[in-house]
């Protein structure tokens, strides 16, 4: 498989190591927005001694024609919302693309669409297998229960400003109000950490997951982008991924009970 990659700043340095760890798994070229680092190789700046990851500066860009000289299967963007304006280039040339930010405007929603149209686009803004298990974990047990008091909290670096995407992903999954239902923590250096609270009478129910390590973001982006080379054009979620994934488990591994009549 063979993969692009968009975004050289603190989360995407981080999150491409796990695209350096596997012979499976070509890491062609990574595009940054300046030209800092062109020419060199991303594995040599990650203390690693082989040449994986070329970097080059959007100046290499040149309409397109990069992708032409460097074609890829897949292209992972851990850049920012400027990066949806070359989705299209992507499409065109049938490259699947992964989409790993945190927060999209009214014109990123619209090139996502489009390039889903042709290819198979994977969004998420919160790519770890691990938050996005706890979202169906946590939809199950609002589905299976009656009325249960349910509060979000969320903890994340003393600068990150208003309610994580994240947040509002499990608020809207489990149909709560998140202006009443989420709660927010800011403070030093806490990466990310989730915590869904269900009350019930005599009983509580807690479900966390904290991000220790933003190789997290990018572990959980070539689970999906492998998957995503198996599936066909559309929009998709991580909680697809997710949910084929628990279904496979739970029809091996969970037999129906049977009555004490049947034979």
């Amino acid at each position: 498989m063979k993969v692009g990659f968009l975004g050289w700043g603190k989360t995407g340095r981080e999150a491409i190591v796990p695209f350096l760890q596997y012979p499976d798994v070509e890491l062609e070229w990574v595009l940054r927005q300046s030209d800092q680092n062109a020419g060199e190789y991303a594995s040599r700046l990650l203390f690693q001694e082989n040449d994986r990851g070329k970097i080059f500066g959007m100046s290499s860009w040149a309409d397109g024609r990069f992708l032409d000289e460097h074609p890829v299967d897949v292209v992972v963007d851990f850049s920012s919302e400027d990066g949806v304006e070359r989705y299209a280039a992507f499409a065109q040339r049938g490259i699947r693309i992964v989409s790993a930010l945190s927060h999209h405007d009214e014109f990123s929603v619209k090139q996502i669409h489009s390039a889903a149209e042709q290819v198979a686009v994977l969004s998420s803004p919160n790519i770890t297998w691990g938050i996005n298990f706890l979202i169906a974990v946590s939809g199950f047990l609002r589905a299976i229960t009656d009325e249960p008091d349910i509060q979000i909290v969320e903890e994340h670096f003393a600068k990150k400003k208003g309610i994580s995407g994240t947040a509002l992903q499990i608020a809207r999954a489990l149909d709560v109000d998140p202006d009443k239902n989420v709660y927010s923590i800011r403070a030093g250096g806490i990466l990310g950490r989730h915590e869904v609270i269900f009350g019930f009478p005599n009983q509580t129910v807690r479900l966390t997951h904290e991000t220790i390590h933003r190789a997290a973001f990018g572990r959980g982006a070539l689970t999906s982008a492998r998957w995503l080379m198996k599936q066909p054009a559309g929009l998709y979620a991580m909680s697809d991924l997710i949910h084929e994934k628990l279904l496979a488990y739970l029809e091996k591994h969970i037999v129906p009970s049977t009555s004490p009549n049947e034979t």
